[in-house]
């Protein structure tokens, strides 16, 4: 297969036809399987998609569990301090960093660590009171956020003490080592309003305020902002801790959602290249061999036009195009004949002149058909006497020799007389092997295989037969145009 070449003129094809041809057989062929690549890429990514936000949505239940409990564990470290004063001994990594204990005179005393005391509102005063406990959430003077607990020691004792616990914020917003968050994923926590408590993404990369807003407001949900997508999962803490909910957001960069498909898209993108140049390639293959033999019939019907009667178009292609070429030749061979046959009849009728022996006009004649018919011997011969005798009275050989002994009519009496008596012209492609023939050897010598005999008439009587000889044997569509007989005027002789 070999690679097309543009012609000089900045044209892969000088036909018209052949460029539609071109222009439909790449469109037929490319324009589905770019449909196909469109509708495949698409149906990949959001595929891809869709799993991320699967995963993540997934992510973000076990990030509201595994929150949920260490909030449970905080809340029962609360307590023991509360109680005792501390955090269990030994602890390796503890759910407060301090604790104090307050009474209702406004006296605080602080039970381990150092932290501010928690500003309650009147409601969350009112909760505590009540026994339940309350989750708030502060910040300091630098921006950083701050998780307290607080919760009644003793309701049913005088003093009515209440303790507060600031949580740790390793403890509790540490999931490096957590199976629950994916590779490469950030997590936010927003409060009730959309405020974000946590954030392992960098400062200046969290999510528009209005984007945080609508997920506060939703208990699940995805989204997508910047170059990542997002999916966001709310954790209901009103009954537990008297916190309307925290909401869950995972986010994950694009880019490795859609890692996967990189592979694929070079892969893709190597198919649909191999699939363009197989289909150029092939197209234009397929289209120069069905031109050249439509070239080869126009360069012979030019040829045929100017006159080149012999002219013959050579088509191998096993389709149409060579039955197309069949025909062609058929039909130049046809007009060949004809030509010739009317050229023939021009030059006999150009060379009968009644005041010339008669001998002379049928030697002019005998060549004009060896000339115009292609023939290697003819023969003239004339009725002779009242017997019908026939008479050899001219003849006329393509290689210009006259030395030769003259031409005999191989046929039998019986053939003559049917010619005699039908007036139709005779033929045989037999000459050699049909024992009948007179003198077959000096037909071998000759090399000479057919012979055709056609009577000359006049007025109804057929005064004579023209006999030509052929070293090849004659066909259908050459003798087509011979069967009818030739006419002559009456001459003297």
């Amino acid at each position: 297969m070999s690679i097309p070449q543009v012609r000089r003129d900045g044209q892969l094809f000088s036909s018209k036809v052949a460029r539609r041809a071109f222009v439909a057989f790449v469109a037929c062929a490319l324009l589905p399987v770019f449909a196909l690549a469109i509708l495949a890429f698409q149906q990949v990514t959001s595929q891809l998609q869709e799993q991320g936000e699967r995963r993540l949505r997934q992510a973000s239940k076990g990030v509201a569990h595994v929150l949920l409990n260490r909030l449970l564990a905080a809340e029962a470290a609360l307590g023991e301090a509360g109680e005792r004063g501390a955090t269990p001994a030994g602890s390796l990594r503890r759910p407060l960093n301090a604790a104090m204990s307050t009474a209702d005179d406004g006296s605080g005393t602080l039970l381990f660590g150092e932290m501010p005391r928690p500003a309650l509102t009147a409601a969350q005063r009112a909760t505590v009171a009540g026994g339940k406990t309350v989750l708030s959430v502060e910040r300091d003077g630098t921006g950083r956020v701050l998780v307290f607990m607080s919760r009644a020691v003793g309701p049913v004792q005088p003093d009515r003490r209440v303790v507060h616990g600031l949580v740790d914020p390793v403890f509790l917003w540490r999931f490096d080592d957590d199976a629950a968050i994916p590779a490469e994923t950030r997590l936010i926590v927003l409060d009730g309003t959309g405020r974000v408590l946590f954030s392992s993404l960098g400062s200046g990369q969290t999510p528009p305020e209005s984007v945080t807003r609508r997920a506060a407001e939703r208990v699940a949900g995805h989204f997508a902002w910047r170059e990542y997508i997002a999916t966001h999962w709310a954790l209901f803490l009103q009954a537990s801790m008297a916190v309307p909910k925290w909401t869950i957001v995972l986010s994950q960069p694009r880019a490795d959602v859609l890692a996967p498909i990189t592979a694929f898209t070079r892969i893709f993108v190597l198919v649909i290249v191999l699939t363009i140049l197989t289909v150029l390639l092939l197209s234009v293959q397929q289209i120069r061999r069905s031109l050249t033999p439509l070239a080869q019939l126009k360069e012979g019907a030019r040829r045929l036009a100017m006159g080149d009667l012999d002219t013959r178009v050579e088509v191998t292609t096993r389709d149409e195009f060579a039955d197309v070429a069949t025909a062609f030749n058929d039909m130049a061979s046809q007009l060949g004949r004809q030509f010739h046959a009317l050229a023939l009849r021009r030059e006999i009728t150009a060379a009968l002149n009644p005041t010339e022996p008669l001998e002379d006009f049928l030697e002019v004649s005998a060549g004009v058909l060896i000339r115009h018919l292609d023939l290697p011997l003819v023969g003239i011969w004339l009725v002779a006497g009242d017997h019908g005798v026939l008479e050899l009275r001219a003849s006329a050989r393509a290689d210009g020799l006259s030395d030769r002994p003259g031409p005999r009519i191989p046929i039998t009496e019986g053939e003559l007389d049917r010619i005699r008596t039908d007036g139709q012209p005779y033929v045989t492609n037999a000459l050699l092997t049909d024992p009948q023939r007179d003198d077959p050897a000096w037909a071998a010598t000759e090399g000479f295989v057919a012979f055709l005999a056609h009577p000359l008439i006049v007025e109804g009587r057929v005064l004579g037969i023209v006999g030509a000889f052929a070293r090849r044997a004659f066909e259908a569509t050459e003798l087509s145009g011979r069967h009818g007989p030739v006419h002559r005027p009456e001459a003297s002789g």
